[in-house]
């Protein structure tokens, strides 16, 4: 029975998920961060001056800038992580006047999702960050102590637990680092699976 039948990847496709689902784990930080600053400043701007007439169009373009994220967003998961999602759709009535237009965008629910997708950005990618960095950690870790006590070139009085950093305890941490790898490796595969799913 093949690695395929069994329902195995080859090698080089998991790496390949793997550093896709980090940089689009890494990117969404950034993004989230961008999208609160200028969709957030201009919803709640527009919110406060609603009972004066610049308020209304602030928030419509608040909206309208957070419909153009959620399309962007939706561009990122299908081109980073594969995912098969279908078109984003809102509601149109068909021949409608400007005003009917504007009245069926700001009452589609696809819009308000959009809106709150972008308002849920950075929490999400700030704890998406914080899970992959944690393997991450211990591997730079492991690899970084190992290689100095190996290497000397760090103070004779390191002790990791109570253990001096002597070539032994160098070598274990090494092979403590192969590990470490292949749970990045595999946490960042588990999330794009399961974003599959």
């Amino acid at each position: 029975m093949s690695a395929r039948d069994r329902g195995l990847r080859p090698l080089r496709t998991v790496g390949v998920d793997a550093v896709r689902s980090l940089f689009y784990t890494a990117v969404g930080v950034p993004l989230g961060l961008l999208y609160i600053a200028v969709i957030g400043l201009l919803l709640s701007l527009g919110l406060s001056l609603s009972v004066v007439a610049i308020g209304l169009p602030l928030v419509a373009l608040a909206v309208w800038l957070a419909w153009g994220a959620a399309h962007l967003e939706h561009g990122l998961a299908r081109g980073l992580l594969g995912l098969d999602i279908g078109p984003l759709a809102r509601r149109k009535t068909p021949g409608a006047g400007i005003g009917r237009r504007i009245q069926d965008w700001l009452a589609s629910a696809a819009v308000w999702k959009a809106v709150a997708l972008v308002a849920l950005r950075l929490p999400l990618a700030l704890i998406a960050a914080l899970l992959s960095a944690i393997p991450l950690l211990l591997l730079v870790a492991c690899a970084g102590l190992g290689l100095a006590g190996l290497t000397g070139s760090l103070a004779d009085d390191i002790v990791i637990g109570r253990w001096p950093l002597d070539r032994d305890v160098s070598l274990v941490l090494l092979a403590l680092a192969v590990p470490a790898a292949i749970v990045s490796v595999a946490h960042s595969n588990c999330a794009l699976r399961s974003a599959k799913a």
